[in-house]
């Protein structure tokens, strides 16, 4: 459920915001909503252990933080390129100008050496392929062995912050399903037997009924998108004891069906973010569009709702007594529960553009 990219590489070694439901990038080289959803600030200083949820962290200074005096003189730096090998292990303690490893580079064995006296803290695995001024390892001036192995304010400065950000990842999680979920369905492949032709195709303010319909599902799209009145938290949502007056919560803006057995309509709404749902049955009647958009959305997690939009107003009228649904855009909504989530009705009107709900 959550992926920590904690390799501190100073650049993005190949971490996706794709690869769990959380993604947590760990000092420079990544980008909050773009590599990940959050960045972990790794600079000593005041944004140590930071949580970033927009922008990156601190870039890459080369210049590591003071201490006991020391700061780029701690570095234990490779001299040629090569496959690194150690002569001293973590916790050792060193002098200066001692040797704590060597550079193998096929003609040679060029040393490694430390510049303090201290201990030495990190090394390098045997066996890394290293270039010239690569970082093999530090030396801590302190000399006190025992930070080897316990951890220190940094890592947990850094630690804390990766917590902080599991945490409030997990607390918007649980406030998306508390808010539930709506997919946004078109049923559109009806076969339009008491309309006399494909009402879906008839015209209604210059264009076809199928546009009209697709409008609505992206005016509703536009809505849930736009961030909920006062400060976008569920107030009001199931169990939060919404009192009179408080606005209803907005759901979670989900997924985009298209319920059809027409390729004009498929080609054109997929372009527009619709996923296509094949019914090659129009005598089936809309019950199996709607169990076809039910079974597409089945392994959908979380609690969910589908929400889908018709024409059934204009079929029970007359094409000579026919009046576009214009006036109402709710007249030709309707709604179907989802794993057990009841389903309320969603008015959307000309005039208001919106009632929350209905």
């Amino acid at each position: 459920d959550v992926l920590v990219d904690a390799v501190i590489a100073k650049v993005n070694t190949g971490t996706s915001i794709t690869d769990a439901p959380i993604v947590i990038g760990v000092g420079p080289g990544f980008a909050a909503g773009i590599d990940c959803h959050c960045v972990v600030e790794t600079k000593r200083g005041h944004d140590l252990g930071r949580c970033i949820s927009e922008g990156s962290a601190a870039p890459n200074s080369g210049v590591p933080g003071i201490i006991g005096g020391y700061g780029l003189e701690r570095l234990v730096r490779a001299e040629a390129a090569g496959v690194f090998r150690g002569t001293e292990d973590i916790a050792a303690r060193v002098q200066a100008g001692q040797t704590v490893g060597y550079v193998e580079t096929g003609r040679e064995q060029v040393p490694v050496k430390a510049q303090i006296d201290g201990v030495l803290r990190g090394i390098l695995h045997d066996g890394v392929e290293v270039h010239p001024g690569m970082k093999a390892g530090d030396v801590d001036p302190r000399d006190v062995e025992q930070h080897c192995f316990t951890v220190s304010d940094k890592a947990r400065a850094i630690g804390g912050g990766v917590l902080e950000a599991i945490l409030a990842a997990e607390k918007s999680r649980k406030r998306a399903v508390s808010r539930g979920t709506v997919h946004m369905v078109l049923l559109a492949a009806g076969a339009s037997s008491r309309f006399g032709e494909n009402k879906l195709l008839f015209p209604v303010n210059q264009r076809p009924m199928y546009q009209l319909m697709a409008g609505k599902i992206l005016e509703v799209e536009k809505i849930l998108a736009e961030k909920a009145p006062g400060d976008g938290k569920a107030a009001g949502a199931p169990g939060s004891g919404k009192a009179p007056g408080e606005p209803w919560p907005r759901p979670v803006l989900g997924r985009k069906i298209l319920v059809t057995g027409n390729p004009q309509m498929a080609g054109e709404l997929e372009e527009k973010g619709f996923e296509i749902v094949w019914n090659g049955k129009p005598e089936a009647g809309i019950a199996r569009s709607v169990s076809l958009a039910a079974k597409a959305l089945g392994g959908t997690p979380g609690p969910s709702a589908i929400w889908c939009a018709t024409s059934l107003s204009c079929a029970r009228r007359r094409r000579r007594n026919f009046s576009p649904p214009g006036r109402r855009a709710a007249a030709g909504w309707g709604a179907w529960s989802l794993q057990g989530v009841p389903a309320a009705r969603l008015c959307l009107t000309r005039d208001t553009g919106e009632s929350w709900p209905s």
